[in-house]
């Protein structure tokens, strides 16, 4: 597996230290405990709050330090797969990796059974986190070490007697998850990246999007799949800033009409918040073609493909709370440079670098061309 850089391990903008995610949400889950937190656009999972996720999240994680502890090796760096479905119990089970200290690997239960059991088996996963009607019957072989989630309770099949932990101490460059690469090119690699980096970069899209009109009422709508980096900005900056998250399903998420459907009856009034969403340029032409609508009070972030100049001025007119382009390979962290268009781009840049990342623009003999540092 590909280990990440060092120079974006740092966590935050230079002289200072963030809380890591599960700490952030951790203080805002006891501070706030009755808010809404995530829900979904299917009506039978209904709206979870940020006490019950809390809850569930920690029943979870003691259930996962008892079975680590079981076979009596290292807890360090210990990875744990999580194959579930999009609904609120994924991001119990995201949390509860954290509360136990852990790092989770993502499979989707939709790829086929050869990609997920090469994930297992290379990724050296020593627990797998399912629910039993979604889990891939050729894994049974993984069974032994299998927790399953009830669904869409998100309880454990089996209670757990175990104290709930607090978050365990950890430290920026501890890891916190390992995302595989498509694999188009050759076999899949794992990328390796740390806690620290996850933190900086929720820190900087906080700071670049919401400062100065952040309001618990706005709203993300997240769409993207748990296997794809860029879905950690979508699950981990509402439940670890106070705003509310909206899974969007697969079938959804495929669809132009549903989602521009879902994004329209999504968004908050003009006063009361905004609506955030994350998407590839793929996915904002088919919203255009669907006949969206935008608003006053959309924020908008595109990336994972080149931004097409002929969608700067469309999104600049529908996306009145901003447009940004987002850069970055997997490697660096979801995204490492951003750019808010400003509408009359024609070619589009990936902008300057968030904090803590550095750029480099190197020719194909590799010297030094160019460095931008925030």
């Amino acid at each position: 597996m590909e280990e990440l850089l060092p120079s974006t391990l740092q966590c935050g903008p230079a002289g200072t230290t963030q809380p890591l995610p599960v700490e952030l949400f951790d203080a805002l889950a006891s501070a706030q405990p009755e808010r809404d937190a995530v829900c979904s656009d299917d009506p039978a999972h209904g709206s979870w709050t940020l006490a019950t996720l809390r809850r569930r999240a920690r029943l979870l994680a003691s259930a996962i330090l008892s079975r680590l502890r079981a076979d009596q090796r290292p807890l360090d760096d210990a990875l744990v797969a999580v194959c579930l479905p999009r609904g609120p119990a994924l991001p119990v089970a995201l949390l509860a990796v954290w509360y136990a200290g852990a790092a989770y690997v993502p499979l989707e239960p939709s790829q086929p059974v050869a990609r997920l059991r090469f994930l297992l088996e290379d990724s050296q996963a020593r627990l797998l986190i399912a629910e039993r009607r979604t889990e891939p019957k050729d894994l049974a072989a993984f069974s032994s070490a299998t927790l399953r989630l009830l669904w869409p309770s998100g309880e454990l099949e089996e209670d757990s007697k175990a104290p709930f932990p607090e978050p365990a101490a950890e430290a920026p460059g501890d890891l916190a998850y390992v995302i595989y690469t498509s694999g188009s090119t050759g076999k899949p690699k794992g990328v390796r990246v740390a806690t620290g980096a996850v933190t900086n970069v929720l820190h900087a899209f906080e700071d670049m999007v919401r400062k100065g009109a952040a309001s618990e009422d706005d709203v993300l709508v997240a769409v993207t799949t748990f296997c794809f980096d860029i879905s950690v900005l979508e699950m981990f900056w509402p439940l670890c800033y106070g705003f509310r998250l909206v899974l969007c399903s697969a079938a959804t998420a495929r669809s132009g009409r549903s989602l521009e459907a879902l994004l329209s009856s999504r968004r908050p009034e003009p006063r009361q918040g905004r609506l955030i969403f994350q998407a590839t340029p793929t996915s904002f032409r088919s919203l255009l073609q669907a006949g969206w609508k935008g608003g006053e009070n959309v924020a908008a972030v595109c990336g994972g493909e080149a931004f097409s100049g002929q969608l700067v001025l469309p999104l600049s007119q529908l996306c009145g709370a901003g447009v940004w382009n987002a850069y970055g390979p997997t490697e660096t962290t979801i995204w490492s440079a951003a750019h808010r268009l400003r509408g009359d781009e024609v070619v589009v840049p990936i902008g300057r670098a968030l904090p803590g990342t550095k750029l480099l623009l190197l020719p194909e003999k590799g010297s030094l061309a160019f460095l931008s540092l925030r």
